[in-house]
């Protein structure tokens, strides 16, 4: 005789999501959400490792599903499945708009593929906030992004003290605002973190308001290193009080954003514009150190203008990595591809499970539709066992369709053995129910 028991069993849901759940991809512990984060090899030049990677992205997804207002439940990993957690900083995040500025350490992007990263989030628990300084590599001895705090990103403490710049609009978030009549500048006080002797880098995003030659950023005045523009407007670099100046032939335009970096290596002095290289020369010298302040633009000779991300290393960052600097904070969204939306969310456990005798001894088991929003209930799972309570083997799979109850014929039962039977609800995102009731 065939036969079937309708037993409810109690199983606490951490053991029937890890014994019954198949989820196609796993996701860190409480977040519902993911996506894909692809850096397109088109917009890098050369291969970089450790690259802090702006994202910056208005996503409806992330205005809707982040569940920290601060942003503070979004990370970054390395892999689809959860792991290789990455370092990041999170800039700003507008919870209205989904509006994301962040940087993300990458261990490595190229020219010669596409990386993918993952970015989570939707985590109730997520209320801290999870940037670290080691997003910057140890080279980095300062990074400025100019917004009101005007704190340092990196591990050194170098934080800026504002005597009269204002806030404005950056090409990066918030940018800061200086007017020379005012003689307005930014103190950084003396570390020995900024005494670099022999090997710099030096860069920033630069929007000048006027005609004028001013210093950008000065270690001493006429002493150590300092960033200018001379004769015109033209990008000008000095060692140890012109006992070895760099002057480029370019003009900078006003009222329009420029990047600027200044290399000092073993052998060499170069500039960069907007990523490409402006000119160089000769220069086996060494940068005296001091124990002035540093400071961006100077009081006597300041800036009148914008200025954006400042940073400093201590070695000569590479012209693939100046060049792959500036496509990426000129325009980030080219810079990356976001994938859709993956949900983590099972749906709910059919209910309304029963077992009916058929004749010529088979079993029909009938369950109640799923309702679920988001990526919708694509299948059911029909599973079976000898044992009350299980294991339970998948013995078919029902199609939704929207119909308000579903049927499966179960064929391949035997004379004289009782069946116990669940189903689950799977939806669009391969992500699966706990198991129904047994029947």
């Amino acid at each position: 005789m065939k036969g079937f028991m309708a037993t409810y069993r109690l199983v606490t849901m951490l053991v029937m999501t890890l014994v019954f759940g198949a989820v196609a991809v796993a996701q860190p512990s409480g977040y519902k959400y993911s996506k894909s984060v692809t850096i397109n090899a088109s917009q890098v030049q050369g291969t970089n490792t450790d690259f802090p990677v702006l994202i910056s992205v208005t996503d409806a997804n992330l205005s809707s599903n982040v569940e920290n207002s601060n942003g503070y439940d979004i990370i970054f990993t390395s892999n689809a499945n959860g792991t290789g957690i990455l370092s990041h900083e999170l800039e700003s995040f507008n919870s209205g708009t989904g509006k994301l500025t962040a940087w993300v350490k990458v261990p490595s992007i190229s020219s010669g593929s596409n990386t993918t990263i993952y970015m989570f989030y939707g985590r109730s628990s997520g209320t801290a906030n999870t940037s670290t300084t080691a997003t910057w590599d140890t080279n980095f001895k300062l990074v400025m992004h100019m917004e009101a705090s005007l704190v340092d990103a990196t591990s050194n403490g170098n934080n800026g003290s504002n005597n009269g710049t204002g806030a404005a609009t950056g090409l990066i978030g918030n940018a800061r605002d200086f007017e020379r009549n005012n003689d307005d500048y930014i103190t950084v006080a003396d570390d020995n973190s900024l005494d670099l002797t022999n090997q710099l880098t030096i860069s920033f995003w630069l929007n000048l308001g006027s005609d004028i030659e001013p210093d950008y950023i000065t270690k001493g005045q006429n002493e150590s290193y300092e960033i200018s523009s001379r004769s015109t407007r033209r990008p000008f670099f000095k060692r140890n009080n012109n006992s070895s100046s760099l002057s480029s032939g370019t003009t900078i335009a006003q009222g329009s954003w420029v990047y600027l970096s200044y290399v000092k290596t073993t052998t060499q002095k170069l500039i960069y514009i907007n990523g490409n290289l402006d000119t160089s020369h000769n220069d086996s010298g060494s940068f005296d150190t001091n124990s002035d302040d540093l400071q961006i633009s100077r009081s006597g000779d300041a800036m009148d203008g914008l200025m954006d991300e400042i940073r400093i290393s201590s070695i000569p960052r590479s012209a693939n990595w100046i060049k792959t600097e500036y496509n990426n904070q000129l325009n980030p969204v080219a810079f990356i591809t976001l994938g859709p939306q993956v949900e983590y969310i099972p749906p709910t456990a059919p209910q309304n499970v029963l077992a009916t005798s058929l004749a010529g001894g088979n079993l029909r088991i009938s369950f109640d539709d799923v309702d679920e929003s988001g990526s919708g209930v694509a299948s059911y799972s029909v599973k079976r066992s000898a044992t009350q309570g299980g294991p339970y083997t998948q013995v078919g799979t029902v199609t939704d369709n929207e119909s308000a109850i579903y049927y499966f014929d179960d064929s391949t039962v035997s004379n004289n053995v009782t069946y116990y039977y669940v189903v689950t609800a799977i939806d669009g995102d391969n992500n699966e129910s706990v198991i129904s009731a047994e029947v």
